[in-house]
């Protein structure tokens, strides 16, 4: 089973506290004081062991050899994708994905 990671965001800004998991009837609940952003580890890790977060941006290895910055990772219909032009599944081989940032702290890496 994969394991169940999330990491929170408010307006920009990596956030560890003011956050309350609660039980209500057989369902765990996430409550916090504010408005954030909420994004979930993929279960996958880079090339240095780092994990991988939706909304984390990445530098791949292509086919070819080179490596090409600053493709995001989103959820969409029903798996976690890099979107550069088009959506691709997220396929972590060894040593060929890096992680470099993500969207809300480095606004600035990804590529148009």
């Amino acid at each position: 089973m994969r394991e169940m990671k999330y990491r929170f965001y408010y307006k920009g800004q990596r956030i560890e506290d003011n956050l309350t998991l609660t039980e209500i009837g057989g369902r765990c609940e996430f409550h916090w004081a504010h408005d954030v952003d909420i994004v979930e580890y993929t279960g996958l890790k880079d090339k240095n062991g780092v994990e991988i977060y939706e909304g984390d941006v990445l530098k791949f290895a292509a086919a070819d050899g080179a490596w090409s910055n600053g493709v995001a990772v989103v959820f969409r219909h029903g798996m976690f994708s890099t979107v550069a032009g088009s959506v691709w599944g997220l396929c972590v081989r060894e040593g060929l994905v890096e992680v470099i940032g993500n969207i809300w702290e480095n606004p600035e890496l990804i590529r148009d």
